[in-house]
């Protein structure tokens, strides 16, 4: 994709409503936020209850003027409240189908997302302007879908202690040990569009 300077490109009002980061760069809802001068792994805050299990909680305080965004990674407990509740994971509207994914165009059975879903225009303003976006060497693809299947995404110690994330499915004692950090999005029907194609469909709806 184009590189684009951000700052040449409109904000919807939504987005132009979301805290800034020191250039002003718009915060999405779903992103971490550390301490000034902090590690990521200074504020993991590991728990276990009867819904997940063992669960990154995350202990991150979006917009405090003592913490900073840590854009280009997500806050655990905002990432799974925007999957489960099919909100928008920029500006946290609620969505209606077709839910937009962004990610791969692998498009088959084993394509899973761990971006959750966005509306029309956040989705139209990330793939002009997001870094991870449009300087990713990969395809980048739009998956417009009336629904997905959720499972975990959990963090497990291998014997040597080295940390493995798998995909996991069902609750038993086994897949519960491991530290569930994100759900993952499975599309249940459509197909991936690659990101130039679904924005110039977008323009010429006249949808800017």
């Amino acid at each position: 994709m184009d590189r684009t300077n951000w700052r040449d490109v409109p904000m919807p009002p939504q987005i132009a409503a979301l805290p800034r980061e020191k250039r002003g760069f718009p915060v999405p809802y779903v992103a971490n936020w550390l301490p000034r001068g902090g590690q990521r792994d200074e504020h993991i805050d590991i728990r276990t209850n009867i819904e997940y299990g063992l669960h990154d909680a995350c202990s991150c305080k979006p917009g405090d003027p003592e913490w900073e965004p840590d854009l280009g990674q997500m806050c655990s407990p905002r990432q799974r409240r925007c999957m489960k509740h099919k909100r928008c994971q920029i500006c946290t509207i609620k969505l209606e189908p077709p839910y937009l994914l962004i990610g791969s165009p692998k498009g088959d059975t084993d394509t899973w997302y761990t971006e959750p879903p966005v509306c029309t225009s956040c989705a139209a303003y990330a793939l002009r302007v997001c870094p991870g976006l449009i300087t990713n060497q990969r395809p980048v693809a739009v998956w417009a879908c009336t629904g997905y299947d959720i499972t975990d995404q959990r963090l497990f110690a291998l014997p040597d202690g080295e940390p493995i994330v798998l995909r996991t499915e069902g609750d038993s004692p086994e897949v519960r040990s491991g530290c569930l950090t994100y759900f993952m999005a499975h599309p249940l029907d459509g197909e991936p569009v690659l990101a130039d194609q679904w924005l110039h469909t977008f323009e010429q709806k006249g949808q800017t």
